[in-house]
């Protein structure tokens, strides 16, 4: 268990939490010894829930590595220049430039020895084939063509931007330096994460996106009226231009 306090903590908060956790007995821990990789499967994998919505979600899943991988600040960063914001790419072409989506946007997920590149978003059912074929292109273009030096710099400012902006609420330095310690066994100053980010280069944004957002090997989840999970792969193959 690890317990952090944050914000105007005195020698009192540190007494009560001893006093109520520290006679706490311990108990014998084994951690999974299972590695997992972005390759133990490959092809199409489809998770379907049929329901009758009027707003169907979708969600599009890339194997990753974990969060003390070289390539997770990459992906972070590429993950704000697709989809992170308002400016970013998926946004402007799927939604406000062709009216496809209600929303759009990407995350990175990552844990100790895996992660995910996901891509989320909530449209009308009868628009899935047009905005996954646009989505599939932004995707192809950015894994093709890679990104600017303006995207990237663009991405670096918000990414640090966010960063700074959180520790100015307790709650989220208390859950940042959890995190920390509990992946990392340290913590990090915020100078010592934004110097390494900076450091991220667009070989490093091209190297990733070739390395991870494949089509022959991603997930795909969607809830909406589709009866059958071959009725669901129809359309991801047809959007993506390729049987996967």
């Amino acid at each position: 268990m690890t317990i952090v306090l944050a914000g105007k903590v005195s020698a009192g908060d540190i007494a009560l939490v001893k006093k109520k956790f520290g006679a706490l007995p311990k108990r014998k821990f084994t951690p999974h010894d299972t590695v997992y990789t972005a390759t133990q499967k490959t092809g199409l994998r489809i998770t379907r829930q049929e329901k009758q919505v009027e707003q169907i979600q979708i969600a599009m899943g890339f194997p990753t590595s974990g969060r003390h991988h070289d390539d997770s600040d990459a992906l972070y960063l590429l993950s704000s220049i697709l989809g992170g914001t308002m400016s970013s790419r998926l946004f402007v072409e799927v939604r406000e430039k062709r009216g496809l989506c209600y929303s759009v946007h990407t995350g990175n997920a990552k844990l100790d020895d895996a992660g995910v590149f996901t891509v989320r978003s909530g449209l009308d059912a009868a628009r899935l084939p047009l905005a996954l074929k646009t989505i599939a292109n932004e995707i192809k273009r950015v894994v093709s063509k890679g990104v600017t030096a303006e995207e990237l710099q663009m991405a670096k400012d918000h990414m640090e931007g966010v960063a700074v902006l959180r520790l100015e609420d307790a709650a989220n330095q208390a859950e940042i330096a959890g995190r920390q310690i509990v992946f990392d066994g340290e913590v990090k100053t915020l100078e010592a994460r934004l110097a390494k980010l900076r450091r991220v280069s667009l070989e490093d944004i091209s190297r990733v996106a070739k390395t991870y957002l494949k089509f022959d090997n991603f997930i795909f989840a969607v809830i909406g009226p589709y009866k059958s999970d071959e009725e669901v792969r129809k359309i991801v193959t047809a959007a993506v231009g390729k049987k996967v």
